[in-house]
């Protein structure tokens, strides 16, 4: 038994012309093959790739760069808060050290007043005086 194998028979003449449409045919079907169009898809698409991660990434800059902003902008809203309330207990301080208020003091104590104040002299060489 013999195998048959099939034969494309061409004229001598027109042999050019079907080799060149036999080669363009098996070369158009070839699975793999690496040509223009595959290229320009590949291209596009890296492309798109490339893109859409530096749109992300610009993205998350821009909102990173937002929250960053409202960040500061409730730390200068805390910053006037306390220096008002440090301008509240300044203002405090002081009225506690008026004149009126330790007046007012003295006589919700009971101290009395003196007419006379004296100081001690410092002693040059000793941390403390003994009194007898």
């Amino acid at each position: 038994m013999t195998v048959k194998i099939s034969q494309i028979v061409v004229p001598r003449h027109s042999y050019r012309r079907s080799m060149r449409n036999i080669s363009f045919r098996t070369r158009s079907s070839q699975r793999g093959s690496i040509n223009s169009s595959t290229l320009t898809l590949t291209f596009g698409v890296g492309t798109l790739v490339i893109i859409t991660l530096l749109g992300f990434f610009y993205l998350q800059q821009v909102l990173h760069t937002a929250s960053q902003g409202t960040d500061v902008h409730e730390l200068e809203s805390k910053l006037i808060e306390l220096k008002r309330e440090q301008q509240k207990l300044e203002l405090e301080g002081a009225q506690l050290r008026s004149l009126q208020t330790v007046e007012e003091r003295i006589k919700k104590f009971n101290l009395a007043p003196t007419d006379r104040v004296t100081y001690l002299l410092p002693v040059p060489d000793h941390v403390a005086a003994l009194v007898e």
